[in-house]
C-alpha cells in the first residue's frame, strides 16, 4: 500500500482519519458536519460548501457501523457512502472529504490483499475500503502524520483515496 506523508488528503479525495490530534485540529477549524446532514445533501446539493475550509470532516460513520450488522454495514458503505463520495467529488472536487473515527488504530486491519477492515464490537470485521471506495490497492494510501511527542517519528493516522471513478 502506498504511503502518504503530506497533507494533500485535506484538499482532495476522501479519507478515513483516526489520529486524534488531526481530528481535534479539524474540529477546531470548524470543519465538522454530521453524517445525517452530509447525506441530506444528496437530495439538494448546496451550491457552495457550508464549511469555510479546504476540508469537510464528517462525524458519525464509526458509530453507524458499530451499530449495524456487518452485512448491513457493508451495504450501507456501498449503497450510501460510496455514492455520496462520488457526488461530493463531482460538486466539490477542490475539497477534501474526511470521515473521522475516534477509535484506536488497532481497530483497522489490513488483509493479505491490502484491503482495510474495520473491527466492530463483537469481534466481527467490516470490509471498509472495498465497500466504501471499491478502490484498487494501488489507489489506496496509508496516511502518516508526525508524532507530536517524537518529532522524528511518524504515526499511522488513516487511509486515503485520491479519487473515486
Amino acid at each position: 500500500m502506498q504511503e502518504l506523508t503530506y497533507d494533500s488528503w485535506r484538499r482532495r479525495g476522501s479519507s478515513v482519519v483516526f489520529d486524534k490530534g488531526t481530528l481535534g485540529a479539524l474540529i477546531a477549524e470548524g470543519c465538522l458536519v454530521s453524517l445525517r446532514e452530509a447525506l441530506s445533501w444528496i437530495n439538494s446539493w448546496p451550491a457552495i460548501s457550508p464549511i469555510n475550509s479546504n476540508t469537510v470532516l464528517i462525524g458519525g460513520l464509526e458509530t453507524c457501523l458499530e451499530l449495524l450488522d456487518p452485512r448491513d454495514g457493508e451495504a450501507f458503505l456501498q449503497q450510501r457512502i460510496k455514492p455520496f463520495i462520488q457526488e461530493f467529488q463531482h460538486h466539490w472536487d477542490h475539497l477534501g472529504l474526511v470521515f473521522g473515527f475516534g477509535c484506536s488504530e488497532k481497530r483497522f486491519l489490513e488483509d493479505s490483499y491490502e484491503n482495510v477492515l474495520f473491527k466492530i464490537p463483537g469481534g466481527k470485521d467490516i470490509q471498509l475500503s472495498s465497500r466504501m471506495w471499491s478502490a484498487a490497492t494501488q489507489d489506496l494510501c496509508v496516511i502518516y502524520m508526525r508524532d507530536p511527542q517524537k518529532k522524528t517519528e511518524r504515526i499511522r493516522g488513516g487511509y486515503h483515496v485520491r479519487r473515486l471513478s
